[in-house]
């Protein structure tokens, strides 16, 4: 199979939430390939996909797990351009550009049981915004200044804000994301918000409810990225 390295290292990103979820699934069906995770504290599920049309061409290899997703993206970046991938023994992973080939070792099943083999949760939320990354880099700065990682998110009538510390009782900070939103809602998320800040490339939609845990989407002509944060209390 072919494909730019790019496009499978945004894979392994989503499907870890950044490295968070330490061992992930690829499964390589007739469709593309899927993944769906839950980390270890079930604070976070992600579910991903990237279509047979992201690649030049594609093979249904079945189901593959990869041991440690953090330095498996340190290896794929070291690869340039357009990649050939495959499985040429049981547990190896062989990854080849014009100049370098690398043999990856696989897992089994047994070290990847944060895979999630149902359905994704329906959230009845409330309200909903579209956003870009880059709206997001403000409140990403502000849990490092604070050091702290509990992230409050409001839509209002006149926009979807974000307050980082706790009024009272510490330095706090409120940033305007964006003016149109739809609906209303308010919710709460924790120290995983800097990771899936991590896993995002570029426009994504945020959906809403008063208490109910943050679903985030990213899709494109060729994948789909949908990530539910756990709520927490919002006082």
């Amino acid at each position: 199979m072919k494909i730019d390295c790019m496009k499978l290292h945004s894979f392994v990103k989503k499907a870890s939430l950044n490295g968070a979820i330490q061992a992930i699934n690829m499964d390589f069906k007739e469709d593309g390939v899927h993944s769906r995770m839950m980390d270890a504290g079930n604070i976070a599920l992600t579910d991903v996909f990237l279509s047979v049309s992201a690649f030049e061409n594609y093979e249904a290899i079945g189901e593959i797990f990869i041991r440690d997703a953090l330095p498996f993206m340190k290896q794929l970046q070291t690869f340039i351009g357009e990649v050939d991938i495959s499985t040429p023994e049981k547990y190896v992973f062989k990854i080849a550009d014009a100049t370098r080939t690398g043999y990856i070792m696989l897992g089994a099943e047994i070290v990847c049981d944060g895979v999630y083999r149902k359905e994704l949760p329906v959230i009845s939320t409330s309200g909903e915004a579209t956003l870009e990354k880059s709206d997001l880099t403000r409140t990403f700065s502000d849990i490092s200044l604070l050091k702290i990682n509990k992230v409050l998110i409001e839509l209002a009538d006149d926009g979807l804000f974000m307050t980082v510390g706790q009024p009272g009782e510490s330095d706090y900070f409120i940033n305007k994301v964006v003016e149109t939103v739809s609906g209303k809602g308010r919710t709460a998320v924790g120290s995983l918000f800097s990771n899936l800040f991590g896993s995002l490339d570029g426009k994504i939609t945020f959906n809403i409810g008063d208490g109910l845990p943050l679903v985030v989407s990213e899709i494109t002509e060729t994948s789909r990225f949908v990530c539910v944060l756990a709520s927490m209390a919002t006082d």
